[in-house]
């Protein structure tokens, strides 16, 4: 498996779908930042998920908007399949398994902090997440997505308009 927020990021490109504020978000512990990131994820909460993260302001807008179509194409699936039966709704069984992973992933991990730095192992997998402790909470470290992509207003602009249509 390839690391789970790498592979989330390459995921919603694919399929085009696509500082810590107040509220949920970056946590003081490498714990709570991922207790935090799972309710996020949860509620489609794009803001705290993206505020968990070592990165730049697009990438930020990017993380948030990819989560928010991650949790109402979960959504979305969910209802269709309930209403239509198995199979309805498969548009949107890649962004939904995608958020399906990245939850698994980060429920199943063990952490171990050293000093400002932190790492996240996926239990089972060779995966590891990086954190560091920044102003006295952690964040995510992932070089891979610190940094908005070309064009990436574009994706979110797409994102956005998916979430929108969905909900």
């Amino acid at each position: 498996m390839k690391r789970a927020f790498g592979m989330m990021a390459l995921a919603f490109a694919i399929f085009v779908l696509v500082g810590c504020g107040a509220g949920a978000g970056a946590g003081a512990t490498p714990e709570e930042t991922r207790t935090n990131m799972l309710a996020a994820i949860d509620s489609g909460d794009g803001a705290a998920f993206a505020n968990c993260f070592k990165a730049d302001e697009g990438a930020k807008e990017m993380i948030a908007s990819m989560c928010r179509a991650g949790a109402v194409a979960t959504r979305f699936l969910e209802k269709m399949e309930t209403a239509y039966g198995k199979g309805a709704g498969a548009d949107y069984a890649g962004t939904a398994e995608v958020t399906k992973e990245l939850k698994q992933s980060l429920s199943n991990t063990t952490i171990k902090v050293d000093g400002d730095k932190a790492t996240l192992t996926i239990s089972g997998e060779n995966d590891k997440i990086l954190m560091v402790k920044i102003g006295g909470v952690w964040v995510v470290d992932e070089p891979a997505m610190a940094t908005a992509p070309r064009g990436y207003k574009a994706q979110v602009a797409q994102a956005d308009a998916l979430t929108q249509s969905m909900e």
